[in-house]
């Protein structure tokens, strides 16, 4: 009998393999705590020690006391640890933080449930449009926002591909460039996510 293993990338004899038991697209506070509580492990790969998430900025908040500072957790592998400010004194608890996340992810829960039409367009516009300010322009939310967005325009009756505007065309195509800028540092090569979005 014969194993065949297809990777999603080109891969050197005796190189290390990867995969993942989580949605790509949490950010890690998210991730992490999935993983404890339905594999019984903690991981501490590459993205989950980096409080950038690989420069993704998938877990980071806006500071709301200045205006160019990320909040940042001061060590992602402790749930618990402070998150700081890149540019002023301003600190959080981890607690907080996922306190913050929770609501919002609530809200997200609550739109996915929604039947898909023009509303459940307006619906994540509007939470994109709420949350600007508090997440960072990449963050997980918002690039599941995007990724609903990416598949909603050109789909549903009010936005369909024939009914929309130029504009709603080029945020189309926006929106599609920034789920790949994610997609390539996360899930390089074929993959699902990367085969939705490339131009």
């Amino acid at each position: 009998s014969r194993l065949t293993l297809r990777t999603t990338v080109p891969v050197q004899t005796g190189q290390e393999l990867y995969t993942s038991y989580t949605h790509s697209l949490e950010p890690t506070l998210v991730r992490r705590e999935n993983l404890a509580r339905g594999k019984y492990f903690d991981c501490s790969c590459d993205r989950c020690k980096d409080p950038t998430e690989l420069g993704t900025h998938l877990g980071t908040l806006k500071c709301n006391k200045c205006d160019p500072g990320l909040i940042l957790s001061t060590n992602p592998l402790d749930p618990e640890a402070q998150w700081k400010c890149t540019h002023c004194e301003f600190s959080t608890g981890g607690g907080a933080v996922r306190r913050v996340l929770s609501v919002i992810q609530a809200e997200m829960d609550a739109i996915e449930w929604m039947p898909l039409d023009e509303q459940s367009v307006e619906a994540r516009e509007r939470l994109w449009r709420k949350y600007r300010s508090v997440l960072h322009p990449r963050h997980a939310f918002i690039t599941c926002i995007r990724l609903s967005l990416s598949q909603l325009y050109g789909r549903v009756p009010g936005y369909r591909l024939d009914e929309m505007p130029d504009i709603l065309h080029e945020r189309k195509i926006e929106i599609c460039k920034d789920l790949m800028m994610v997609a390539d540092v996360l899930e390089p090569g074929l993959t699902r996510l990367r085969g939705k979005y490339r131009s």
